[in-house]
């Protein structure tokens, strides 16, 4: 719930849960709207930190346009972005979980 609304995010899967130390990310990629940083797991691989909030954020600046043959198949929308928007959220403490 966030400005006195609520919404809702669905997914296909949770993979599960890890404590994760969320480090910055490069200059070229700050500005990349709905990720707020990248970690390294266990097994040496790099993994985005989505910022959720930004998400929520960027969600409400899209317009959906209908396209028949597009990538997901037939029926599927697709979001055209209107405004250009940046969003930088900090995590509030040390340790944050990353699903």
């Amino acid at each position: 719930e966030g400005d006195g609304q609520k919404v809702a995010v669905f997914v296909d899967d949770l993979l599960g849960q890890q404590q994760v130390v969320i480090k910055s990310l490069e200059t070229n990629f700050r500005r990349v709207d709905g990720v707020s940083g990248a970690t390294i797991l266990g097994d040496g691989t790099v993994a985005l930190i989505l910022d959720v909030a930004g998400l929520i954020k960027l969600s409400r600046t899209v317009q959906p346009s209908h396209f028949p043959d597009g990538p997901g198949g037939r029926g599927r929308q697709q979001s055209s972005v209107r405004d250009e928007e940046s969003v930088d959220v900090q995590p509030d403490d040390e340790s944050t979980q990353a699903a």
